[in-house]
């Protein structure tokens, strides 16, 4: 398999491993925010759930409370419509009542009025009594509905004793079926406040008893501002009087804007309704403790993925980046190697096709470097090559420049965007540097120390005129300059030009070939 495939899949794999981990994480973060959407969501059912629980055991003691009065006041208006009002009949009559609110908590009073609204008995103790009923809406409703049955009126205030009651009232009839008064029942509102009051609701939680007409009852904590509130106005007023009889909802509270999760029950013979709320927030209280704690092991979890993650695609990385190293690179010299010495022309031939521009290869040749092995021995060969090499280093200029170790004491430059000129400056130098490198060698013909031959060729691939089609023939012409440099006596730069004919470059070189090259001493 070539390299650069190679390389490509095992930076697929590498990017491959990255993502793996990356979504690891991610499936974590999403498990722990979905298991805790759900704790949440069950936390606030759970709430819910006891909320409706509670209202429909204070909506059943509310029923109980109006079906006792009803019974009272029913009971109380047929023993009038059978017994004449008299001074004789009013005296037993008030006793009568005043015994009945005796026996309960819940009543506040018992009214008779007569059909002008006038009280004519009373539970209070009253040495005189001359106040007047019929403005109060219970009256008139009695005074416009000819029935039997009983009327929850929204809350007065007593006229008596100043304290807000609920009313349950029912008709009194003459014998000709005329309107002949109204029996009152007065159910203390405090009584349910602080009914309401022993229950663990929290500190901004809240109980609310409420009529269908929106009328307000009491509330725990109670608000004095809600006396005159028509709780129609609450978004999910309609729901409560709908076909399910209970249910929840969450929502801020219009009146005091706390959120909060709540549960209702409606009364199933009485138009009225229970609404038991709590905060959310205290709902959630213990749930936030816990999701801080599975959050922070969550994170904790996830960071140790990702550092171990990190560690193992870096050490990966590094690896694949030293097998990279190694697969590329001449392991004495450290220069590149022969193979990515071919990619990387291959490369530059790509991009000068494209661009236009120049491309120039240098072939450099150790001379006698065999002789030079003989006399001093391989170590001292190997030292030498990194010396020259460590050279061949300096001269590239850019990213595009390329120096290789071609083979043995055989070592090539590319030099991308390089015309002739360019290429031959640099080979010059190239030369020059060597030589000034002062390495002994008294077995050369050259010279007493270390020296080169050199070899160029440019080339520009998009030109007409360009003789050379491909990298593979701009290397042997640059080769054939090597070969000419050695041949005229070592230690100089030749040039090749494109003026040699193309058949030059596949047969070996002639004695006429000669005139063909230029010799740079």
């Amino acid at each position: 398999m070539d390299e650069l495939p190679r390389a490509l899949m095992a930076d697929r794999a590498l990017l491959a491993l990255r993502v793996s981990i990356a979504l690891a994480c991610a499936v974590i973060l999403s498990l722990f925010g979905w298991t805790e959407y759900q704790a949440r969501e069950k936390e606030l059912r759970n709430a819910q759930d006891s909320l409706v629980n509670l209202s429909r055991s204070l909506v059943q003691q509310a029923e109980d409370t109006l079906e006792m009065a009803s019974v009272s006041v029913s009971g109380i208006a047929r023993y009038v419509e059978m017994t004449p009002m008299t001074a004789q009949t009013e005296r037993p009559l008030t006793a009568m009542l005043r015994k009945m609110v005796d026996r309960t908590n819940q009543l506040t009073a018992l009214n008779v009025m007569d059909a002008s609204g006038n009280r004519i008995a009373t539970s209070f103790h009253l040495d005189e009594d001359k106040l007047n009923f019929a403005d109060r809406a219970y009256f008139q409703y009695h005074r416009t509905h000819n029935t039997d049955g009983v009327f929850v009126g929204p809350p007065v205030e007593s006229r008596t004793i100043g304290q807000r009651m609920l009313t349950v009232s029912a008709r009194i009839n003459r014998p000709d079926g005329s309107f002949g008064g109204v029996v009152i029942a007065g159910i203390r509102l405090d009584f349910f406040t602080t009914l309401y009051s022993q229950f663990d609701i929290g500190k901004n939680g809240s109980i609310t008893f409420f009529g269908r007409d929106g009328s307000f009852y009491t509330r725990f904590p109670y608000l004095p501002k809600l006396k005159d509130f028509d709780f129609r106005q609450m978004p999910h007023f309609e729901r409560f009087f709908a076909e399910d009889a209970r249910g929840t909802f969450r929502s801020p509270s219009p009146y005091d804007g706390v959120e909060r999760v709540a549960g209702y029950m409606r009364g199933t013979h009485y138009p009225v309704v229970v609404l038991a709320a709590r905060s959310i927030d205290e709902v959630l209280a213990a749930w936030r403790i816990n999701f801080v704690y599975h959050a922070l092991t969550a994170l904790a979890l996830v960071l140790a993925i990702g550092l171990l993650g990190f560690r193992i695609t870096r050490d990966i990385a590094a690896g694949q980046r030293a097998a990279a190293h190694l697969a590329t690179s001449d392991g004495l010299t450290g220069l590149y190697n022969r193979r990515a010495f071919d990619l990387h022309l291959d490369a530059c031939w790509d991009a000068a096709c494209h661009s236009g521009a120049d491309v120039s290869v240098v072939m450099v040749d150790i001379d006698y470097f065999k002789d030079f092995n003989d006399e001093y021995g391989h170590p001292a060969g190997d030292v030498c090559l990194k010396r020259v090499a460590q050279c061949m280093r300096q001269l590239t200029r850019s990213q595009g420049d390329m120096a290789a170790r071609y083979g043995g004491e055989e070592f090539a430059l590319v030099l991308a965007h390089a015309d002739a000129v360019a290429a031959l400056r640099i080979a010059q130098r190239l030369r020059a540097s060597i030589e000034a490198l002062a390495i002994r060698h008294p077995r050369s013909a050259a010279s007493e120390v270390i020296t080169v031959s050199v070899g160029c060729a440019t080339v520009t691939p998009l030109s007409r005129r360009a003789v050379v089609g491909s990298p593979s023939t701009l290397v042997k012409a640059a080769d054939m300059a090597l070969y000419r440099a050695k041949r005229y006596g070592r230690n100089r730069v030749v040039r090749w030009s494109d003026a040699i004919d193309a058949d030059l470059l596949r047969s070996p070189a002639s004695d006429e070939s000669r005139t063909m090259v230029e010799v740079v001493g």
